[in-house]
């Protein structure tokens, strides 16, 4: 006799009808052909088959599928963030050389982000006992920590706030400079007002003369006085 169940996985919903005594990992294997979650031992001691059961890490040949009716599973397949966009997780397991011949490498996977999701900074110590249930016949374990601490690292990393940039001192806006736009650009976009209008009025000179014949005159005046006193004659 089956029971029906249902259940989200990797954000999909699905209608499912195992029979009581199958357990999570071979309906998802042979049912919904999410393969990628490993059959080792099917006892609970290797990690291979680890999902993460509404937020938790589970040994899913521990789970009978009967037992997850509303629930959310997430399994290798669904931690991409994007499609064709690797986690930061599976990125560094590559670039580290976590994975050999690759069997318990989604175990593995789930397990560090069950981790990371719990504890964003964790010490080699924690990482350690967080995958101790995941066993690697190939890696020594050396690269996966490593892989896991720069994910950390990472991550951490694009959490902190970014500082807003200062103002253009010269009045235009951030996106005006990120444009390629300068103080010469914003200043000839905003004419200047002239502070001395020619109407009505001569432009005062820095002699305190008026302007035209008035400033030439006085600079004629102060040359010669100038000359004069040099000179020491009159």
């Amino acid at each position: 006799m089956t029971q029906p169940i249902h259940v989200t996985i990797n954000q999909e919903r699905h209608e499912l009808a195992p029979a009581p005594y199958r357990s999570l990992l071979d309906v998802l294997r042979n049912d919904v052909a999410l393969t990628g979650t490993k059959k080792g031992c099917d006892v609970g001691d290797c990690g291979a088959c680890t999902v993460i059961l509404d937020g938790k890490p589970v040994c899913a040949c521990l789970v009978l599928a009967a037992e997850v009716d509303g629930c959310e599973i997430l399994t290798i397949e669904g931690i991409q963030p994007e499609p064709g966009q690797l986690h930061p997780i599976q990125d560094n397991m590559m670039k580290y050389g976590g994975a050999q011949c690759g069997f318990c490498t989604p175990g593995i996977i789930m397990m560090a982000k069950a981790l990371l999701d719990e504890n964003s900074n964790p010490t080699e110590d924690d990482i350690r006992f967080g995958i101790a249930g995941n066993i690697c016949r190939c890696t020594g374990y050396t690269k996966i920590i490593e892989a896991i601490q720069a994910t950390a690292r990472e991550m951490a990393a694009a959490r902190e706030p970014v500082s807003p940039l200062p103002s253009p001192l010269w009045g235009g806006s951030l996106a005006e400079g990120e444009r390629g736009g300068g103080p010469s650009d914003s200043l000839a976009a905003t004419p200047t007002p002239n502070p001395f209008p020619t109407s009505g009025r001569s432009r005062p000179s820095s002699t305190g003369y008026g302007g035209g014949e008035q400033a030439a005159r006085a600079a004629g005046e102060l040359s010669a006085t100038h000359v004069l006193a040099k000179t020491g004659s009159r």
